[in-house]
């Protein structure tokens, strides 16, 4: 899916499935700097979007960089829960979070 603003698109986000396990949907978000202008928006549209990104799954997961609290927050509020922290992940070995969403 694709968010577009008055200036183009400010979002790109979807959905896969785990090679390992189809029944878990990696979910993913691509954001330009523009993004928080549309919270509003952003609020009022995510829950129905991460419905519509369950279908098919048991599970939505990924993982997410400990250091965006807001990004986090955003997250609590769609459902997602928190089961697990990498402290040194990735090749800049920082903490990221575990997301995860029984669907």
């Amino acid at each position: 899916w694709a968010a577009i603003g008055d200036h183009g698109v400010y979002a790109i986000f979807g959905v896969g499935p785990l090679p390992d396990n189809p029944s878990v949907g990696i979910v993913w978000l691509l954001a330009h700097e523009e993004f928080p202008r549309h919270r509003k928006e952003i609020l009022t549209t995510s829950k129905p979007y991460a419905e519509e990104m369950g279908k098919g799954f048991k599970w939505l997961m990924n993982v997410i960089d400990a250091r965006h609290v807001t990004n986090l927050r955003w997250l609590k509020w769609v459902g997602f829960t928190f089961d697990h922290t990498f402290p040194e992940y990735g090749v800049a070995k920082i903490p990221f979070i575990r997301f995860v969403k029984e669907v």
